[in-house]
C-alpha cells in the first residue's frame, strides 16, 4: 500500500481494513489457543479495528493463552497517518513481567525513538521484540531516497543498536513475502517485484545484549529462527 499513490491503494486499503482484527475476534482466539497448545509466548503485531478506527497494535500472549499485554503504537508516522489512529497512554505500556523475564515490544519507528527506548529501559526490559514491516533490501534504493525506506538499516543497524543501548536480547522479526503474495497485494504496475520476491526476505535477526548477532536466516528460509 505504501509503494503506490493513494488512489491506486484504495482497493487494497478496503481489503486491508476487512482483514483487520478486533481484539476479541475469532481469529485472535485461534492464535491464543495456538499459544496455549504449544506452551509459548507470542508477541503479535497486527492491524486492530476498534469500532471505526484502525490501530497499529501489538499483543503479548502467555503460554496459558491469555493476553497479558495489549498496546497500540503511540503515533503513526509518515503515510501511515492516512490509515491509522493514534494510541493513548492507557493502552501504550510496552513491557510486561513474565516468568522468562521482562518482555517488551515496539512497532517499526518506535524501535529507533530515543524517548520510547529509554522508557522501556527504565521498566527493566530484558527481552525486546523489535517488530518491523515489509521493506525491500538496499538493492532497490534510488538516491536520494532515505535508507530508512529499506530493510537493511533496520535489521543490521537499528536492531543491534537497541540491544547495545538497553542491554536486552532483541528479536527482530520481518514478514516473509512470496511471489504469490506480491501478485495478490500489488497493482499490475508493480508486478515486476514478483520476479524478485527474495529482496523482501531474510531480514529477521536475533541479537544478544552486547549487539552480537545470534541468528540470521537466508533469503529462501521460511521457518523458526532460534
Amino acid at each position: 500500500m505504501w509503494k503506490i499513490n493513494y488512489q491506486e491503494s484504495l482497493p487494497f486499503l478496503k481489503a486491508y481494513r476487512g482483514n483487520s482484527l478486533p481484539s476479541d475476534s475469532d481469529e485472535m482466539r485461534r492464535i491464543r489457543e495456538a499459544a496455549r497448545e504449544n506452551g509459548i509466548y507470542v508477541s503479535l503485531g497486527y492491524s486492530e479495528i476498534d469500532i471505526a478506527i484502525l490501530h497499529l497494535a501489538q499483543v503479548l500472549i502467555s503460554p496459558t493463552g491469555d493476553i497479558i499485554n495489549h498496546r497500540r503504537k503511540i503515533k503513526p508516522t509518515h503515510v501511515k497517518k492516512l490509515v491509522f489512529g493514534d494510541g493513548a497512554g492507557d493502552i501504550f505500556e510496552p513491557v510486561t513481567q513474565t516468568d522468562i523475564g521482562k518482555v517488551g515490544h515496539y512497532n517499526c519507528w518506535e524501535n529507533m525513538n530515543p524517548f520510547l527506548k529509554a522508557y522501556a529501559c527504565c521498566q527493566g526490559e530484558q527481552v525486546h521484540v523489535a517488530a518491523w514491516p515489509i521493506y525491500p533490501d538496499k538493492t532497490t534504493l534510488n538516491n536520494p531516497d532515505p535508507s530508512t525506506n529499506v530493510s537493511d538499516p533496520n535489521s543490521d543497524v537499528v536492531s543491534p543498536a537497541y540491544a547495545i543501548e538497553t542491554c536486552t536480547y532483541v528479536l527482530a522479526p520481518f514478514q516473509r513475502l512470496s511471489q504469490e503474495g506480491v501478485l495478490k497485494n500489488t497493482p499490475a504496475s508493480k508486478h515486476e517485484d514478483a520476479e524478485t520476491p527474495d529482496r523482501y526476505n531474510g531480514h529477521t535477526r536475533i541479537y544478544g545484549p552486547d549487539g552480537t548477532l545470534l541468528a540470521k536466516p537466508g533469503k529462501d528460509f521460511e521457518g523458526l529462527v532460534f
